[in-house]
């Protein structure tokens, strides 16, 4: 099921983005599924778009933002995309807690901000979670260093 988001759902999604200090894009919020969120920046109106999905068996729309699930995932797609309005939650790595990263292995560090972040060095790496001193790794099997 794909639907355009409107209202009070949208206002939970920018609250989300703020917390990364990601303030008013400007994009139509689709969600497909329970949690998975996508962002559509196309020509096409609300009102044709939702047209459009009634029309043709579309399964998904837009760019993969992330997912909603005790708070906002963002995609590492989504994290390039607003590389330059992420002002929050982000944390810096060594270059070998980067490969680590990249093998798929949670990352060990003293930091004192909870839930999800955004890893970077020199670039954004995607987001993880933060708890109890590491930083557990969501990088899709796919996008992982294989031993």
């Amino acid at each position: 099921m794909i639907e355009i988001l409107d209202g009070r759902k949208k206002k939970k999604i920018l609250d989300s983005l703020a917390e990364y200090g990601i303030e008013k894009p400007r994009y139509l919020f689709i969600q497909s599924g329970k949690q998975k969120l996508r962002i559509f920046s196309g020509e096409l109106g609300k009102d044709k778009l939702f047209s459009l999905l009634k029309m043709l068996k579309v399964e998904t729309i837009g760019l993969y933002l992330g997912s909603l699930n005790n708070g906002l995932r963002l995609s590492i797609d989504a994290c390039h995309i607003f590389a330059k309005d992420i002002k929050k939650k982000i944390i810096e790595i060594t270059e070998d807690e980067t490969q680590e990263w990249f093998y798929g292995s949670d990352i060990i560090k003293k930091i004192s901000e909870e839930g999800f972040v955004v890893l970077k060095n020199h670039d954004f790496l995607g987001c993880g979670k933060a708890a109890r001193g590491r930083i557990i790794n969501f990088l899709p099997k796919e996008r992982r260093i294989k031993k």
